[in-house]
């Protein structure tokens, strides 16, 4: 894992209980310590299951982006100089804690697919964003997806891990 991934890690699982929270509505607020630590549990735990270890942890981010996207993976070095983020988008940190972990596991497929486009199916980052490999793998992981992208439910293979 590169060493700033690991540092922010460090840093973002390291603080104490409430130290790091955002206001999700206006009576409640998330703790952004406990959801990164799940959120690189998960993480591992899917990397471990479904991608034999094989995938490099990217830095995970709680950004806002567009109000239509859940997350994204985001390759080459972001604003601090890390490469490889996973950004789950701040305006729907309010859903489930599943969906959110759903989110995980979709932006998950596009790093594999970046990390072994010929394993994964992927002929170069920019084309066919959502083919029919990154399709098919999605379905068969339980977060099945459409063309656009839409996570379109739960399958039992998530559910049952």
């Amino acid at each position: 894992m590169e060493s700033i991934n690991v540092a922010v890690r460090q840093h973002e699982t390291g603080l104490g209980a409430g130290e790091w929270t955002l206001p999700i509505s206006d009576k409640e607020n998330v703790d952004l310590k406990i959801l990164s630590e799940t959120v690189y549990r998960f993480f591992d735990l899917f990397n471990a299951e479904w991608f034999s270890s094989q995938l490099p942890a990217p830095l995970v981010t709680f950004k806002p982006t567009g109000r239509g996207t859940l997350g994204h993976f985001r390759p080459g070095r972001n604003e601090i100089g890390a490469k490889l983020e996973v950004n789950i988008n701040t305006a729907h940190l309010n859903r489930p804690l599943l969906l959110i972990i759903t989110t995980v596991l979709h932006e998950m497929i596009h790093l594999a697919q970046y990390a072994s486009p010929d394993l994964h199916g992927r002929d170069s980052y920019r084309s066919n964003y959502h083919n029919a490999k990154f399709r098919e793998k999605a379905a068969a992981l339980g977060v099945p997806s459409s063309g656009w992208g839409v996570t379109t439910g739960v399958g039992d293979t998530f559910k049952t891990f």
